[in-house]
């Protein structure tokens, strides 16, 4: 029994079905509705236009008899065009809202929600608004705390469990089955990637003009942003932190001249989370998601890497070797594969950390010192360890390009007479 007179289908439909077994054990449907209503059926809206008043036009009266009140029938396609992307997105969801079966909930307060069928709890708290869809954490189906993944059936009572920010929790697309609540998680999804790249970008080019001396105040961004012809501020931060647009490039419209006066050296990126989604790609990697390098294993531009999703931070990046792995294969952590992009092989610059064991004598720190810098390396920290007899350990955090560059330079070490050993370490020393 389906009764579409207390809630209309989105298209104005009124009716009441049912289903009995006829002579023969023969399934018949029937369906019951008044004059009016069955024109509504046959007709559409057309049903209700006609001569008026000496005019032409729709009549909201008669409409409204029948229960077809285009401002509330309508409001589902207003959201749709608010949240979709483009026109065959709505369309795609315009069909799919109109000629769906649908499931009835209620809110505490005992309000009728109309869902399609199949719809779970995402569905219903994006129909009831859009920020409580997007602060949903959490459910309560019939005053039991249950999974997103619950599909709703009728009757049930559904109360949302919200948390205090909006922002978007990676896979949450595939918790829903309505348009609406699809469309306005990519939305989200949207909203947070350029506010993000917005962010990296305004901090790389205060970095890079604090690095050289210079205060950003006294810069007059809008005016170089318009130069560099982008047509707001904020697009041409967005295209900085997506890498579109260099900040070399952005430099040398500032200051004329400005490339041929930098070391090459200093042009590269620090392999930090700020400026990592300037130079990790991945196939099944979440838009605007957010991305640390695992203190655990150090990756470097040429190590084979993966990303575990962590429900605190984000996504973590490990080498593929990493020993923090094995830990997490059983747990509920979900992996992606990751890539360097073009930008971390020629412009990334980030720290390895080597372990040697040298003989402790006079002169031998200048002697490892000088192997680095001859391989065109830069130590940024060094640490003195145990003494065994003999022996000491010494720890360096050197800045290089890639795992090639490294391997190198630890090659390079175990190549002097005082060294006894010499290997990369996969974890920083706090």
């Amino acid at each position: 029994f389906r009764d579409y007179i207390s809630v209309p289908k989105p298209n104005g439909y009124r009716s009441l079905h049912t289903t009995v077994l006829g002579p023969g054990k023969r399934m018949v449907e029937l369906q019951i509705r008044t004059r009016e209503m069955h024109e509504t059926a046959e007709r559409g809206v057309a049903a209700h236009w006609g001569y008026k008043n000496n005019r032409y036009g729709f009549d909201s009266e008669s409409a409204a008899r029948v229960g077809l009140r285009p401002d509330q029938s309508l409001e589902s396609f207003v959201q749709l065009l608010n949240d979709s992307a483009d026109p065959e997105e709505f369309l795609e969801h315009a069909k799919l809202e109109m000629y769906r079966d649908h499931v009835f909930a209620f809110t505490p307060k005992g309000r009728l929600i109309a869902l399609a069928q199949g719809a779970m709890p995402l569905d219903f708290a994006y129909a009831l608004h859009t920020a409580i869809g997007e602060t949903c954490i959490g459910v309560r189906i019939n005053g039991e705390e249950r999974s997103l993944r619950r599909p709703l059936s009728n009757g049930d009572v559904v109360e949302i469990i919200r948390s205090q920010k909006a922002a978007p929790v990676p896979g949450w697309e595939s918790l829903t089955v309505t348009p609406r609540a699809k469309a306005a998680i990519r939305r989200l999804i949207r909203a947070n990637e350029i506010a993000e790249f917005e962010t990296l970008g305004r901090r790389l080019v205060d970095h890079v003009l604090r690095r050289d001396g210079i205060d950003p105040v006294g810069i007059n961004m809008p005016e170089l942003a318009a130069k560099a012809a982008f047509v707001s501020l904020d697009a041409m931060y967005q295209a900085i932190g997506r890498g579109r647009y260099k900040t070399s490039d952005l430099m040398e419209l500032a200051f004329p001249g400005y490339g041929a006066e930098r070391d090459p050296s200093e042009k590269r990126l620090s392999l930090t989370d700020m400026s990592a989604p300037l130079l990790i790609a991945g196939d099944n990697l979440t838009p605007g998601v957010t991305l640390h390098m695992g203190r655990c294993c150090c990756p470097l531009p040429g190590d084979r890497i993966i990303g575990v999703h962590s429900p605190d931070v984000g996504l973590v990046v490990h080498t593929s070797y990493c020993a923090e792995l094995a830990g997490l294969e059983a747990g509920e952590h979900e992996w992606v594969d990751l890539n360097w992009t073009e930008l971390a092989k020629t412009d990334a610059v980030g720290v390895g950390r080597v372990h040697v064991t040298a003989a402790n004598r006079k002169g031998v720190l200048a002697t490892l010192c000088r192997a680095v810098a001859e391989a065109n390396a830069n130590i940024i920290r060094v640490e003195t360890g145990d003494r065994h007899g003999d022996f000491i350990d010494l720890f360096f955090d050197i800045e290089v390009e890639d795992v090639k560059r490294l391997t190198q330079i630890v090659s390079a070490l175990r190549s002097i007479a005082v060294v006894d050993r010499a290997e990369r370490l996969v974890e920083l020393r706090a």
